[in-house]
């Protein structure tokens, strides 16, 4: 722990000394420390209500506070900064990670959500592109489209507009704009107005106008017609900059999954080898030495594909339409469990003996709960009574 607070004071302090980066820092600090930290103090779960037997989720309040955070992030810096750096690193290094995290597992919904994003992403990285490498073409944009651009960004121009505050037509020539600057300064000069701050402001104002239009009226005019331009090319380029960051530790994190994924398979493959026991019957085959010689005769070869069974029925069909592919042999109906769940009474979990707490795992040690006994009382809907005598459930 102290590690871990040196670890926060010392970022503060890069970020104190780095002004100009802490918008960008600050959700590395974020994703690196405050994140990691709440899941580990918060471990407590959070389960939703049950629908078709199963909780609409199963998470801890550590998440839970992890995932309101990055929302709450990503509307707070959208409404108050629009998509700039503060905004990407939410939507880059935060969000769109703990979205990938669901679907690791599952290559071809990975790699639709990641064509996806870039989909969306399009219109702001494809400008981020262009400033890049091409931005003559950046002028034949439509003024259209990157109104549309900035209106979803968030970052509307606001460049000042000079002609109005002199009070002079965009036509007038540099004479005029001189003669409309000196009268107005006669009478707001600091010697004449003393402390007043409403005309020391407006002083300032035509000061910073007259600058604009006599030293740099041609790069001001421009900046006027391209507002929208100016405003999104730089917003833009950090998108693509964050979104390329993303990308490189995506095809870093897959590469690892892949791997992970192929030890997984060989692992399977070997247990399945070995003789090991299997649910024939979720498979589809029968339970008997023929259907084991069918599932054995599939495993032989390398190369086989093989899914990351882990209970789950989706990946339990994959396997099932391997097999079907490969043999003519008709499975079995998936089995079905019929009737509805009305109540969830009780979650039992078997925890540590010696600290007495409910861990997230069960011990698979044997004999760990050798003498220990398991009491379970079936009640009835609304009653304080057990309806039977109390199970007991030795090891």
């Amino acid at each position: 722990l102290a590690k871990n607070v040196f670890y926060v004071f010392a970022f503060l302090g890069v970020c104190y000394f780095m002004k100009a980066e802490i918008r960008s820092l600050f959700n590395f600090f974020l994703s690196s420390f405050i994140n990691p930290m709440a899941r580990f103090l918060i471990p407590q779960r959070n389960k939703g209500p049950l629908v078709r037997g199963k909780p609409l989720w199963d998470t801890t309040w550590g998440n839970t506070a992890v995932h309101v955070m990055i929302l709450s992030g990503l509307c707070f810096s959208w409404w108050f900064y629009g998509i700039d750096q503060l905004f990407l690193g939410f939507l880059f290094l935060q969000a769109v990670p703990e979205i990938q995290k669901r679907f690791w597992m599952k290559p071809m919904q990975h790699l639709c959500l990641v064509g996806g994003i870039l989909l969306l992403c399009f219109p702001f990285f494809s400008i981020g592109l262009m400033a890049w490498y091409t931005p003559s073409y950046l002028e034949i944009l439509p003024k259209p489209y990157l109104q549309t651009l900035c209106w979803f960004a968030n970052a509307r121009p606001h460049v000042a507009d000079y002609y109005d505050i002199l009070g002079v037509s965009p036509d007038a020539d540099m004479k005029t704009i001189k003669k409309v600057f000196r009268e107005q300064a006669i009478d707001l000069h600091p010697d004449k107005v003393g402390d007043d701050p409403v005309k020391l402001a407006r002083f300032h104002a035509i000061q910073e106008a007259s600058d604009a239009l006599t030293k740099g009226r041609a790069d001001y005019d421009k900046s006027i017609e391209n507002q929208e331009l100016n405003e999104m090319v730089p917003r833009c380029y950090a998108f693509l900059v964050m979104m390329g960051y993303w990308l490189l530790h995506s095809l870093i994190d897959w590469n690892d999954v892949e791997g992970m994924r192929d030890q997984h398979k060989d692992q399977l493959r070997g247990y399945i080898l070995n003789g090991n026991p299997l649910d024939m019957r979720a498979l589809g085959l029968p339970d008997d030495e023929e259907g084991k010689a069918w599932l054995y005769k599939y495993c032989e070869a390398e190369d086989v594909e093989l899914p990351v069974l882990q209970s789950d029925p989706d990946e339990i069909h994959m396997m099932r339409t391997l097999l079907s592919d490969t043999f003519p042999v008709k499975l079995r109906p998936f089995p079905q469990v019929t009737g509805k769940i009305a109540q969830q009474l009780q979650e039992i979990a078997l925890g540590s003996k010696e600290k007495g707490e409910n861990l997230k795992e069960i011990n698979a040690n044997s004999g760990f709960y050798t003498g220990y006994t398991i009491k379970v009382e079936l009640r009835p809907s609304g009653s304080k009574k057990p309806a039977a005598d109390p199970i007991d459930v030795e090891d």
